[in-house]
């Protein structure tokens, strides 16, 4: 039944022309939505989130530097947040974890979500790869990394859940830009 739902929505978006930032995104966003209707379970978000980290699990081993980023980042998941940290033992913020995932391919990026966003190479939302910084900023500045089929990885803010965990794309705030080192 929910797998038949989730092809209703992805009939749907391309049908009513929902595509305009990308597939991946629209359909994310349908899948979101879904959820709150309790079309969709938590349950089955979660088991989508860990069919990714299999796969990026795999990819680990790859000479692929993107898929070498992700990788790195997902090695750290459950790392508590502090703020202004960048290392798997002091803990990370959201730019700090951003810069050190990317510092393990020699990719050496500034440890702030502004200085992310303004000197690095803006990419269309609508293009995103593996490895691209998703840039948000409701109230405050916050980085992720895209690891691909809608799913980000992220260093939350303290509080509850304040760790290193994945998220979808849209879980956080509507994303404003993307960049990529």
């Amino acid at each position: 039944m929910r797998v038949s739902m989730l092809i209703a929505a992805a009939v749907l978006c391309v049908v009513l022309g929902y595509f305009h930032r990308s597939p991946v995104d629209t359909f994310e966003q349908a899948a979101r939505n879904m959820t709150g209707s309790n079309l969709i379970s938590e349950k089955y978000l979660r088991a989508t989130f860990a069919r990714v980290h299999r796969h990026i699990r795999v990819q680990a081993h790859t000479y692929d530097p993107l898929a070498r980023v992700v990788a790195a980042a997902a090695s750290v998941l459950g790392t508590r947040y502090v703020f202004g940290a960048e290392s798997p033992s002091a803990g990370f913020d959201c730019s700090g974890l951003v810069a050190w995932a990317w510092s393990r391919v020699g990719k050496h990026l500034p440890h702030s979500a502004l200085s992310m966003r303004y000197d690095l190479p803006r990419v269309s939302l609508g293009h995103l790869r593996r490895g691209d910084i998703i840039y948000y900023d409701s109230s405050d500045p916050h980085v992720a990394l895209y690891v691909g089929h809608g799913t980000i990885i992220q260093a939350r803010h303290p509080g509850s859940g304040g760790q290193v965990q994945y998220g979808g794309l849209w879980s956080y705030d509507t994303p404003l830009a993307a960049m990529r080192p």
